[in-house]
């Protein structure tokens, strides 16, 4: 009988089932139920509905996605710049193709597996009571942190699992549980709480909401009054699809037809510019319903996994889960993340910086959407697009430093890295203490 490759059983779990959000938030559905010592037929219905909810969010994403792609590329090829492309996928895909310094499949896996356990243990025993599911994020961290750790100081084998996985573990659960305290007052049955990657900017907004706003009610995104015909802008929308779509008219009329071309696939360039806006406003609210979906199953699910194994914990959700709480808010912070990240581009382009950190799909949405709702909730609008340019200025900045110390991302020149504000920020901080222990010069210049 052939032995068991446990490693190999380890991998196929973490790689095809636990970073699959809609399998993975699915068996937590499943888990909840069953503890719950629910009826088979109800177990599997919410098993199947929690998938189902999550797909139809993905096919909103990637809807997103196709539209910032696009837009992103097409301002790449504007500037005529060589540069860093930020995006997750792509990082943590092409980190797993190298073997040196160290197998980062192996060490990624092992630090997914063991950093859950932590964020349990955490989550079981201190006041921190967040368990965090979003999958998809918690592997790029996985990925990311031992890069950096090993290029600082060097560790490999169990130090560095151990190291790496306490750090992911804590961010796991620390900035959700600073975040549960805010948004348990507007998230009904303070049932869940924020479980992405932009924290920087959302913990920013609640903790300076009060000096944006006295009353962030009244100055609320979702209150502005239009006068006249201009009422149409209420319906987030309206005022979303009008919004997106002059922006990427904007940047198509300004680049011009020659760039644009390779992307429309033969339309007028201005027409294809214009159903990107709408295609984008359409994601989105593809996206709402399919969080509409699964929350109505993981939420009560869930409870069978806080009362019996996580007592009195909540769990940590995807961005989109938090888009209904303010829709135009949503577009307050993607705008001004958008804007801020575009400023910062041409600045390091600018000052002639050694590495251009383009922006990539993800954060263009992604960072300042859940950053325009918490900070319309914490300090009106005015707080929301303060921290959503602020963060898009961190993203930007901040990861044309990260991207020096992450190894083979860098010394191969594969011109990609991770797409949140977090790793930007938060990992940039990481690798400059590990670079200072180490004893190795920190790259905040980087000689290419």
């Amino acid at each position: 009988m052939p032995e068991l490759d446990i490693l190999a059983i380890v991998n196929f779990l973490i790689s095809q089932l636990f970073t699959q959000a809609p399998i993975f938030l699915g068996l937590i559905a499943l888990i909840g139920l069953v503890l719950q010592r629910k009826k088979a037929t109800e177990v599997f219905l919410g098993f199947l509905k929690t998938m189902l909810g999550v797909i139809v969010l993905n096919i909103g994403t990637g809807a997103i996605w196709g539209v910032v792609t696009s837009m992103a590329g097409i301002t790449s090829k504007a500037f005529g710049v060589a540069g860093v492309f930020a995006d997750d996928q792509a990082a943590y895909g092409t980190l797993l193709m190298f073997k040196v310094p160290i197998d980062f499949a192996y060490y990624s896996s092992m630090i997914f597996a063991v950093g859950f356990i932590f964020m349990l243990i955490i989550a079981r025993f201190t006041p921190f009571k967040v368990v965090y599911i979003t999958g998809h994020m918690m592997l790029w961290w996985t990925s990311t942190v031992p890069s950096v750790i090993n290029m600082g100081m060097g560790l490999t084998g169990a130090p560095l699992i151990v190291v790496s996985s306490l750090i992911c573990a804590l961010y796991w659960t620390i900035p959700p549980y600073i975040l549960h305290k805010y948004d348990k007052e507007w998230i009904p049955g303070a049932a869940f709480t924020l479980g992405h990657c932009q924290y920087f900017g959302e913990i920013g907004a609640v903790w300076t909401g009060k000096f944006f706003s006295k009353d962030p009610k009244k100055d609320s995104a979702e209150n502005i009054k239009f006068p006249g015909w201009m009422k149409i802008f209420s319906d987030h929308t309206v005022s979303m699809s009008l919004a997106t779509a002059a922006f990427m008219l904007g940047i198509s009329a300004f680049v011009g037809a020659t760039v644009v071309a390779p992307y429309t696939g033969g339309m007028n360039y201005l027409v294809w510019a214009a159903m990107q806006g709408l295609t984008f406003t359409a994601g989105v609210m593809t996206i709402m319903l399919g969080v509409r979906t699964f929350l109505g199953e993981i939420t009560p699910a869930f409870k069978g996994i806080s009362d019996r194994l996580v007592p009195g914990a909540v769990p940590a959700l995807d961005c989109p889960t938090v888009f209904p709480y303010g829709p135009t808010a949503v577009l307050v912070g993607f705008l001004f993340d958008l804007s801020a990240q575009i400023i910062a581009t041409l600045v390091l382009i600018g000052i002639r910086y050694p590495i251009i950190l383009f922006p990539g799909p993800i954060p263009f949405f992604f960072d300042g959407a859940p950053i325009g709702v918490y900070g319309d909730k914490a300090g009106g609008w005015k707080c929301a697009a303060f921290w959503g340019f602020v963060s898009g200025l961190a993203f930007v900045f901040g990861g044309a430093m990260l991207y020096p110390m992450t190894g083979p991302l860098f010394t191969e020149r594969t011109g990609i890295l991770t797409s949140n504000t977090d790793q930007s920020v938060f990992i940039t901080i990481i690798g400059w203490i590990v670079f200072l222990i180490g004893g190795k010069s920190l790259p905040i210049w980087p000689k290419l």
